[in-house]
Parts: C-alpha cells; sequence; structure tokens
C-alpha cells in the first residue's frame, strides 16, 4: 500500500505500508482528498516535531474490505473522517495521501448516492460552517459579515442564507466574488476596490453586523472584523489552520463596542450535518475547488506550493 509521507521539511517520500484488516475496521480504497494550508505548513517546515506525517486530513473511498460482522460492503462509497478520537487525521496522526486506508468503521459514513467525491471531501468545511453559525447562534433577518472568499467563506455564506441571515462577504478574489453571485449571494464587498466600512454601513443602514467572522487565513485583517461589527455584537475566528501567523488587534474596539469574540476550529460533531446539507443540495460546492492533481504528482505540487511558484488554494487529489 502506498503512502506519500512528509518525513523531513520539504521533503515526501513514497513508503509501501503493509496494512492489517483488524477486527471492527474496514479496508478502503481512496479515490479522492484534499490539500489545505496546513499540509503545506507542515511541508515547510512550521512543525517539524510532528514529522513524518501522511497528510491530508479527510477523503472519500470505496470499500475494499470488511469483515463479515461490519454495516459496510465491498464497493460501498464512504466518506472517511478527519476525526479520529482525540486525533485529526493529517495533523496529529497519519493522513489520507495514500492508496489505501484502514479505519474502525465507526470513523466511516456511508456517502448518498447525490454526494459525489469531489463534494464528500468538503463536508468538513460544511460541518465547520455549520458549526460556525451554531456558537455565534445568528438570527433570522440579521447581518453576517463574512470575510475572506475561499471555499469556507462561500460555504458559510451560503448556510447563512439558508437559515435566512443576510451573509455580506468581503474579499479582493474578484473570480470568487462573482462565484458568490452566481450562487446566489448578493451582497459581496470587494476589499480592493470599495471601502469596507462605508459599503457596510450603506447595506445595514448604519447599524453595521450582528455578527462577523473571519477565517483563519492569512492576509486577512482581523481589526476589520471588530470595526465593521455593531455594538453587541460577536466576531467570531474560524478555520482548521494550525500555523497561521500570530493576529495583533487593538483590544478597545472589543470593549467599547462590548463585543463577544470566539473561535472555532472544529467541525467534529457537524459531519452528519454536512453530509445532509450536501445531501439535500443545501449548499452549492460545485466549482468552489478549481484545481485538481493526481496522485502521483503531489510531490511536485508540494514543491511548487513552497517555493510560491503558485498561489495557494486547495486543491483536490485524485487518487483513483
Amino acid at each position: 500500500m502506498k503512502a506519500y509521507v512528509i518525513d523531513s521539511p520539504r521533503n515526501i517520500v513514497v513508503e509501501e505500508q503493509p496494512l492489517k484488516l483488524l477486527d471492527g475496521t474496514v479496508k478502503v480504497k481512496i479515490t479522492r482528498t484534499i490539500i489545505s494550508s496546513t499540509d503545506l505548513a507542515l511541508y515547510s517546515g512550521k512543525d517539524s516535531e510532528k514529522l513524518p506525517i501522511v497528510p491530508a486530513r479527510i477523503a472519500t473511498g470505496l470499500v475494499s474490505e470488511a469483515d463479515d460482522t461490519s454495516s459496510f460492503h465491498k464497493g460501498e462509497r464512504v466518506l472517511l473522517s478527519p476525526y479520529l478520537a482525540d486525533k485529526v487525521h493529517g495533523l496529529t496522526c497519519n493522513g489520507f495521501l495514500r492508496d489505501y486506508a484502514i479505519l474502525p468503521e465507526e470513523y466511516l459514513i456511508s456517502l448518498p448516492e447525490g454526494v459525489t467525491d469531489d463534494d464528500g471531501v468538503l463536508a468538513d468545511y460544511v460541518a465547520l460552517a455549520s458549526s460556525c453559525l451554531n456558537v455565534v447562534d445568528i438570527k433570522e433577518h440579521k447581518y453576517i459579515v463574512i470575510l475572506g472568499t475561499g471555499v469556507f467563506p462561500l460555504i458559510l455564506a451560503q448556510l447563512s442564507q439558508y437559515y435566512r441571515a443576510i451573509p455580506i462577504l468581503v474579499g479582493k478574489d474578484e473570480e470568487n466574488l462573482e462565484l458568490a453571485e452566481d450562487i446566489g449571494i448578493s451582497y459581496r464587498v470587494n476589499s480592493e476596490k470599495q471601502d469596507v466600512q462605508q459599503r457596510i454601513m450603506e447595506i445595514t443602514s448604519g447599524d453595521m453586523a450582528d455578527c462577523t467572522v473571519f477565517e483563519c487565513v492569512q492576509g486577512i485583517n482581523p481589526q476589520l472584523a471588530i470595526s465593521l461589527t455593531s455594538k453587541g455584537g460577536k466576531v467570531c475566528i474560524a478555520g482548521f489552520s494550525a500555523y497561521m501567523n500570530k493576529l495583533s488587534v487593538d483590544m478597545r474596539g472589543i470593549l467599547t463596542r462590548e463585543l463577544n469574540v470566539v473561535g472555532v476550529a472544529s467541525g467534529k460533531e457537524s459531519i452528519m450535518t454536512a453530509i445532509n446539507l450536501l445531501a439535500n443540495k443545501v449548499v452549492n460546492v460545485r466549482g468552489l475547488v478549481k484545481n485538481r492533481v493526481p496522485l502521483e504528482q503531489t510531490e511536485d505540487l508540494f514543491r511548487r506550493l513552497a517555493e510560491g511558484e503558485d498561489d495557494f488554494k486547495d486543491v483536490y487529489i485524485d487518487v483513483d
């Protein structure tokens, strides 16, 4: 069984790793996974103590082997959960940049017919968005400003709209702002072309946002989240990235506006909810990830990304 291992900073080796089927476990032929900013951070040497490690936190696949007592059958399409007990695949235990994996069956989820492999590996983003909305408890017809135009912000905006809140997407990626329009997000603000604070004031009739969410990625100023949030509102820091740079904010804005600041870093409790949302087409994830490479080209992919030859965006890895 072939696994792609980050064994030292900026070095990936391909290893043959024997896998043994134990009682209560299921062997899965992986078909799709996705590379995230956390994977790139580990490859770049941000946390050498975690190496060696197989990256990639989530995957889809086909059941290859299962014992007679298993609830899964050969050929069944499944999602391999990012979470294993108190561990996270690709971060605190080996992930899914490999051709086969064996997991206890309680960490596999049967994929409904309408959920494709591409959809499935975005389930954790949908789960994170669901968890985020649960934490901030946004109400109907209230404004939620979402800073960023990547995969997670676009999913969060759709889910906010589904729960009858009013999302306002703020970012500088014009292509993704246009994509947001195509999937029905009415309010979009280009932070490079518009005065964000003035535009949010106009949209909200001067009240500002009841809640502002910003994703843990580089290039987003957390001070902006504070300035866009109404007095007594909520600011939510959300995302999976364990290796973002330190943030610096002026605490006076939090105090004078009496803001509630919360953090959401996991979608663990909302994975099944996410699958149901995808199956019922509540969120449209088609086209959110534009890049894909075959498994055998991932070594070159990591090198290009680490050297800055390509701007980082989530990348589908085709294993089948």
